[in-house]
């Protein structure tokens, strides 16, 4: 159990970072490169101050605001050229407005931003099940604001991690060869079968695939035995 814990708490450690652009229609994007520069802009009143204060090539300051009128399609920053009274620069109120909107966005992505957003509303570890993977799939189409991790770390471990309540569902076949039968045994065991439940699901047929035609006539178990066969299990 230690030993499949671990690999759980692998997960523990991760968090997510978020990076935000405004756009319009395609082109360049508003990133958070430019909210500095707009912001030290709107403070210094100039974009050689500006672009001295966020470290940026004052040439390129130029070319990113010119970049970003083209795209955005209007004016950004009102300027005027240095002269006997030196130059200055503003910020248009399409600026203002631009700067703002992405600062919101940000303030609003903070608060789900790290380890939170990596947090899933439904945890299925187990085997892997094509008809558990299809139920997943249109769970998330039906259901948009739903989020479920589907993992597949064998039956074994997936119980371990429903019993350990690591995870809340697990598509588990395991066969008990007294009885012949799959998962019921588990109820025997006092330490495991009063900490789940289980739901039956679906038989599924399990054989042989041979090569087109079946060229060596492989119709039974027993064919296995011959020395003229190479026979490669699924695991």
């Amino acid at each position: 159990m230690n030993e499949v814990l671990e690999k759980v708490r692998f997960s523990k450690d991760l968090s997510a970072k978020i990076s935000i652009e405004i756009e319009s229609g395609g082109g360049e994007g508003f990133s958070e490169r430019d909210a500095r520069l707009f912001k030290a802009i709107k403070r210094f009143g100039s974009i050689f101050m500006a672009s001295k204060h966020v470290r940026e090539d004052y040439g390129l300051s130029w070319k990113r605001i010119d970049a970003l009128e083209k795209t955005f399609q209007c004016k950004l920053v009102e300027r005027a050229l240095g002269g006997v009274g030196g130059g200055g620069a503003r910020l248009t109120v399409e600026a203002e407005i631009l700067l703002q909107k992405y600062l919101l966005a940000v303030k609003k992505l903070k608060s789900i931003e790290g380890s939170k957003l990596l947090e899933a509303d439904l945890k299925i570890y187990g085997s892997h099940c094509p008809a558990l993977e299809a139920l997943v799939e249109q769970a998330e189409e039906r259901f948009k604001n739903f989020y479920i991790e589907y993992i597949s770390v064998g039956s074994m471990v997936g119980l371990k991690l429903v019993v350990g309540k690591y995870a809340d569902l697990s598509g588990i076949h395991l066969y008990d060869e007294k009885t012949g039968k799959y998962n019921i045994f588990l109820f025997e065991d006092s330490c495991i079968g009063e900490k789940i439940a289980i739901i039956r699901g679906y038989k599924r047929e399990q054989g042989i695939v041979t090569r087109g035609g079946n060229p060596k006539n492989i119709c039974s178990i027993e064919d296995l035995l011959r020395k003229d066969i190479v026979f490669v299990n699924r695991n």
